[in-house]
């Protein structure tokens, strides 16, 4: 079965020895800000079961923000979701790789109730993972070798492009 991948920062999902006074069974509330609805929907990207695609989506992702820092997603198995009775629609993305816009669909119909019980079942079913910034880096520069992506489309500061074009260069020595 396949999984569906949401974008979310990892700090979030778990305890921390900050918050004693969370249990172990409860989800700090911050985490709910990485489940952001509008009009009751979030966008979600369907990734393979071998995961074979994960990269190319994270690449398209990370050119969307300000910088290439770590990139914090959440995996939940496509058939989980289904089981909690959330509805999901294919919708087309707007990312810069066709191909991973084709990969987007939204959750839909969000109450509260199937928001937080989504939240709960990501922090005990979900695999939680990161892509730290040399990775993602690298993950963007076989993106932009590969022509998935275009590098007029990338939307990081200066200073980061800088970054991308040192790792480029160097893979080409």
């Amino acid at each position: 079965m396949a999984y569906l991948l949401r974008k979310i920062r990892k700090n979030r999902w778990y305890k921390t020895d900050e918050l004693t006074w969370l249990s172990e069974s409860e989800l700090q509330a911050d985490a709910l800000d990485d489940l952001r609805t509008k009009s009751n929907e979030l966008s979600i990207f369907h990734i393979n079961q071998d995961t074979s695609n994960l990269n190319r989506v994270v690449a398209a992702l990370a050119i969307s923000f300000d910088d290439p820092s770590n990139f914090d997603f959440a995996l939940l198995n496509e058939e989980t979701m289904s089981n909690m009775g959330i509805k999901w629609k294919r919708s087309p993305g707007v990312l810069s790789d066709k191909e991973v816009n084709d990969l987007h669909s939204d959750l839909y119909e969000l109450s509260d109730s199937r928001l937080l019980e989504l939240a709960r079942t990501i922090k005990a079913k979900a695999i939680i993972d990161r892509k730290d910034y040399l990775e993602v880096l690298n993950i963007v520069a076989a993106s932009l070798a590969n022509g998935h992506i275009d590098r007029s489309k990338i939307r990081w500061k200066k200073r980061y492009l800088e970054d991308l074009d040192i790792l480029i260069a160097s893979r080409s020595r």
